[in-house]
């Protein structure tokens, strides 16, 4: 399973227009879409937000399923 990263901070609220971008990128596991490219696309979007007390890898973990469809989800 996948360890969550401690979080310092008590409530996070992620703007909608980085839910927009991430949903923008939508991976839904079809033979013609690379999911290398998801992900770094994905990390990359992710990577424009920072938040105190919050890791990336917390960020990340928390917004995955919004880049997600179909047969992926």
């Amino acid at each position: 399973s996948i360890a969550r990263p401690e979080v310092q901070a008590n409530n996070i609220n992620y703007p909608h227009s980085l839910i927009h971008l991430i949903q923008g990128n939508l991976f839904q596991g079809l033979p013609n879409e690379d999911p290398y490219a998801h992900l770094a696309m994905f990390i990359e979007i992710c990577n424009t937000i920072k938040i105190t007390g919050v890791p990336d890898e917390a960020i990340r973990i928390s917004l995955f399923s919004f880049s997600l469809a179909g047969e992926a989800k």
